[in-house]
């Protein structure tokens, strides 16, 4: 049953640390990896040696942001259709965790005061389930100008059943919150991706370029998703009125990150069809039909990406 959906649309903002330096937007020259002739890696510099140094370079690249250079690499690859479902990386970010709790008390609050006179009619000992759905939308904490997730939507659905006691109502939900994003590089600014490489050297993928490969149909956008169960268990009181009171915030008992793509894929599919049906707000593309999708994982893109360095090296 679809109570509502609540959803709060944050535009873009990356953390000072992800702000780019006005200098980067020229040619950086710096020390040189491993030879005597600088690196330029500025705008002027070519497209396919910028990348190339980003990827031989990956361990520093991604030591702060384990996502960035697998999510920029996927969008290069050019493959149509593409589901990537990544483990604890975007569960465990703080914001992607307060909006998860959002979501969670919008449950014991908001879902359960809508049945309120059900509640009500119960005698002691009975027990109803009810289900329900809640989304918002967040950024990311930690984001890397490479990510380029812009904000991320969190799905929560959850099974809610709730027992009648002497003293009021003990509640215990079964939430499965889905966090996922249509990555299409979304602009930050005039050098969008950067970073700097262990001799100091710095990289530049501007918006630009990065909008004419995808135009001239040499970059993919794609889905990513990360499937997350929790065990929510609190209580609430029956008011004189009838109105439900909260005592304190729910607590989230268990956690554990899914690690079934079939399960995550099914998930993401519900949510982004019941997004783009229900909420205007929601601009994320549906998913293509099971036969058409094609679900690729971390470890996927790591090996494509180290495939990818082999043959460079190989000419």
């Amino acid at each position: 049953m679809r109570v509502g959906i609540d959803t709060q649309t944050i535009p873009f903002q990356p953390n000072d640390s992800a702000k780019v330096d006005p200098s980067f937007t020229d040619i950086v020259q710096r020390r040189p990896l491993e030879s005597d002739t600088p690196v330029q890696l500025g705008e002027d510099a070519d497209l396919e040696s910028r990348i190339d140094i980003i990827f031989k370079n990956r361990d520093h690249v991604s030591k702060n942001s384990p996502m960035a250079s697998r999510n920029i690499f996927q969008f290069l690859l050019n493959e149509p259709n593409v589901l990537v479902i990544v483990g604890a990386g975007l569960s465990d970010d703080r914001k992607v965790n307060d909006a998860q709790n959002t979501n969670n008390e919008r449950f014991f609050e908001k879902t359960l005061a809508n049945h309120s006179d059900r509640l009500a009619a119960m005698n002691v000992g009975d027990e109803i389930t009810l289900s329900d759905h809640w989304d918002r939308q967040t950024n990311l904490v930690e984001i890397d100008p490479f990510e380029a997730f812009g904000s991320v939507t969190i799905n929560s659905h959850a099974d809610i059943t709730i027992r009648r006691t002497k003293e009021g109502f003990d509640v215990v939900a079964n939430v499965s919150h889905l966090t996922f994003d249509h990555y299409d590089w979304h602009g930050i600014g005039a050098a969008s991706g950067w970073t700097r490489l262990p001799g100091g050297e710095v990289v530049e993928l501007l918006d630009r370029e990065m909008g004419e490969l995808k135009k001239a149909g040499k970059a993919s956008p794609f889905h990513v998703a990360s499937l997350e169960e929790q065990v929510v268990v609190g209580s609430v009181t029956l008011q004189p009125d009838n109105t439900l009171r909260m005592d304190g915030k729910p607590t989230v008992k268990s956690s554990a990150v899914v690690n079934d793509q079939e399960l995550t894929a099914a998930r993401a599919r519900i949510a982004l069809k019941d997004n783009s049906a229900g909420n205007s707000e929601i601009k994320v593309p549906a998913l293509p039909s099971a036969d058409m999708l094609k679900i690729k994982t971390e470890a996927d893109i790591d090996a494509d990406i180290a495939e990818y360095i082999r043959k460079k090296d190989a000419k």
